[in-house]
């Protein structure tokens, strides 16, 4: 019995330093590369998380320009600001032996990750951190067949992360939402009135020819 303990202890140990490694340290995807003088696509997609754009490269050395792409749940930035909630999928992109002229990317969310955060989609843009702070991009959000996605285009690379304000309603359930016709709703509470109005005139009149 002693033999099989001393080795589950570490087994268990060691799958919880694994799955600590995944939670804290960042997910590093790809370094793509060399990326010649153009316009050129990227697509990354690791551990659930999604981004895919175009780069521009205006000069290179060494052959071409190499992009890292990279991954982390952990905000390696500052707090976000005061009143936004954060889809905590932190994308990290730099550059290196060559130039980048812009940068147009998409990243994808799903109506789980709005609900996990709590996220009002209708809030939803791309936040990009300065080194101090975080500095709102202007965001485009849409569709295709990976996805919804946020758009942002830049020129110089740093920490990206989707934030927003509370509070995530999720889909409709079930037909279509249709606004409310308001004389539909009050009619027979109308009609009601006149009938009774029509009943305590008539039991009025005779009271008044009797006297």
């Amino acid at each position: 019995m002693r033999s099989t303990a001393r080795f589950v202890l570490p087994a268990a140990l060691l799958a919880t330093l694994l799955i600590l490694s995944v939670m804290v340290m960042p997910a590093r995807a790809t370094v793509y590369g060399p990326i010649p003088v153009g316009t050129w696509p990227f697509d990354e997609i690791f551990l659930g998380w999604h981004v895919k754009g175009t780069i521009t490269v205006s000069s290179v050395q060494f052959g071409g320009l190499l992009l890292d792409v990279s991954f982390t749940g952990t905000n390696p930035g500052g707090s976000a600001p005061v009143g936004l909630l954060e889809l905590k999928s932190y994308l990290t992109m730099t550059t290196s032996l060559g130039t980048m002229t812009s940068l147009t990317f998409k990243l994808y969310y799903t109506d789980a990750d709005l609900a996990a955060a709590g996220i009002d989609e209708a809030t939803l843009q791309m936040y990009k951190w300065d080194g101090v702070t975080w500095a709102v991009l202007s965001t485009t959000l849409g569709s295709d067949s990976d996805g919804k996605y946020m758009q942002a285009t830049v020129t110089t690379l740093s920490t990206f992360e989707g934030m927003g304000t509370c509070c995530w309603r999720g889909a409709p359930v079930g037909g279509l939402v249709e606004p409310v016709n308001k004389l539909g709703v009050f009619a027979p509470y109308l009609a009601l009135f006149g009938v009774m109005a029509a009943v305590a005139i008539v039991a009025v009149k005779p009271w008044k020819r009797e006297a």
